[in-house]
């Protein structure tokens, strides 16, 4: 009982660093992102909400591939050729810079055309600034 006592009397005058519980640092998942240097050129900037997905399987039918599409309904866009409906490519792994979106939520997108579809990545989405 004395040594209880004890323990409770001191730790009101412990340092909160040796009360507090440990805290964990979270890792960087974008640690080994890396982004070519595109030019606004070649940029091309869609508002968006998103209606829908295009979950892409691999071979084997059971897992998802890396690639995913995103479906959005567009609010706006710096490409007069985008319709009403714009499907973006884009990769879910971080350290692939992929990215992830949530169904009916408004997001700003940057993309490139590459191969006739629209492609975008962490490196050239607006949210990157608080993604770390």
């Amino acid at each position: 009982m004395m040594l209880i006592a004890l323990l409770a009397a001191l730790q009101g005058q412990l340092p909160p660093s040796l009360t507090a519980p440990p805290q964990t640092r979270e890792i960087d998942r974008y640690l080994l992102c890396r982004c070519d240097d595109e030019t606004e050129a070649d940029v091309t900037t869609i508002t968006g909400i998103v209606r829908d997905a295009e979950l892409r399987l691999a071979p084997d039918g059971l897992s998802v591939l890396p690639e995913q599409v995103t479906i959005f309904s567009v609010i706006k866009s710096s490409d007069p050729s985008i319709g009403k409906e714009v499907r973006i490519h884009h990769k879910t792994r971080p350290k692939d810079c992929g990215l992830s979106f949530d169904y009916g939520k408004r997001y700003d997108i940057r993309a490139t055309r590459k191969d006739s579809v629209l492609e975008t990545n962490w490196c050239l989405d607006p949210r990157r600034g608080d993604a770390r």
